[in-house]
């Protein structure tokens, strides 16, 4: 700890934070299992159900069925009776990534500003669809999202960036979320990167000893997107006359609209047994193997804390579901 005479009276003391360890994330349950959206093998705490619907969805359609994941029931039922919050880690099989925003464009050129990646992972987050005459996409849908520049400033290098739900019309928008007045000017308080989020979390390590990185610069502030690149920034956009630059005015983007796309990972995997039909080899789609690294995870108390743990869907007397369940145990 260091201290410093500012004047008579007025001592600055500096906390030396660096070797304070972060706090391990704590939740009544945990839950395992796969969902219709949401990042894989990365735990989320939601505190209610409709924040579960938000990160993870609800039901999803196989053939010509309409099925929900035992998951999405179980969270249903544990905040309907009492429940206040839930660690949940989607599971899956295959190889899942986020989907990238279409270009947004700057004001003099059709190169790109900056780029949005979805939090979401999978092919259901593809909204990218030719848009309808009332602005609607066919590939647009509850559980993925489009974006929108809107009030565009040239003046004071700033606009508004909206994320949309995915099956809304231009004439009948639905709004999720709304950041007035960003920048793409790194040394502002109102970047773009700062405001939204960039950060990205991903599996490292093997076997029992696996961890999550988390790479970017700040924290998540959409709960939808994050910045992944800033292609045209404009570090000090006023000159010494507090006058717009030249250079820079042309990077603002302009009014525009787009969608996301080039996700990967489908959630229709195997031969799909659901409820009463999950079987020894079949479970949801899924099988044992494809629940060790969730549960790897999960068994750091240094990061996560819960006082109950379940995977719906694992049946013990399954072979293949046994070990990941006395795993889990």
């Amino acid at each position: 700890m260091a201290e410093t005479l500012i004047s008579p009276g007025v001592l600055a003391r500096e906390n030396d934070s660096s070797q304070i360890t972060s706090q391990p994330v704590q939740a009544g349950a945990a839950i395992v299992g796969p969902t219709v959206k949401g990042n894989v093998n990365i735990p989320t705490l939601v505190t209610t159900y409709s924040e579960y619907l938000a990160n993870f969805g609800s039901t999803f359609t196989s053939g010509s069925d309409e099925y929900s994941f035992l998951t999405s029931i179980s969270a249903y039922n544990y905040f309907q009776n009492g429940g206040t919050s839930l660690l949940v880690t989607k599971v899956a099989s295959g190889s899942f990534s986020a989907a990238t925003s279409s270009i947004i464009a700057a004001s003099a050129s059709t190169d790109n500003a900056f780029t949005l990646k979805t939090l979401g992972e999978g092919e259901i987050m593809n909204s990218t669809s030719t848009e309808g005459t009332n602005g609607s996409l066919p590939s647009g849908t509850t559980d993925n999202v489009r974006w929108e520049i809107v009030n565009p400033d040239l003046a004071n290098g700033v606009f508004s960036v909206l994320i949309r739900r995915g099956d809304d019309t231009n004439q009948n928008k639905v709004v999720l979320e709304t950041f007035t007045n960003v920048s793409l000017d790194p040394k502002a308080p109102n970047y773009v990167a700062r405001v939204i989020g960039d950060q990205t979390q991903t599996v490292q390590g093997s076997g029992t000893d696996v961890y999550l990185q988390t790479t970017g610069n700040y924290p998540n502030g959409s709960r939808f997107v994050r910045v992944s690149s800033v292609t045209q920034k404009t570090p000090d956009y006023f000159d010494n006359n507090g006058v717009a630059k030249n250079a820079f005015t042309s990077s603002i983007p302009t009014a525009q609209s787009g969608t996301f796309g080039a996700a990967t990972g489908d959630i229709l995997t195997g031969t799909g047994k659901y409820y009463s039909d999950i079987s020894a080899t079949d479970s949801q789609g899924l099988k044992g193997a494809n629940y060790t690294t969730a549960l790897n995870l999960l068994a750091n108390k240094d990061d996560y804390r819960y006082n109950l743990i379940t995977a719906p869907g694992l049946i013990y007397e399954n072979a293949d579901q046994k070990t990941p369940l006395n795993t889990l145990i």
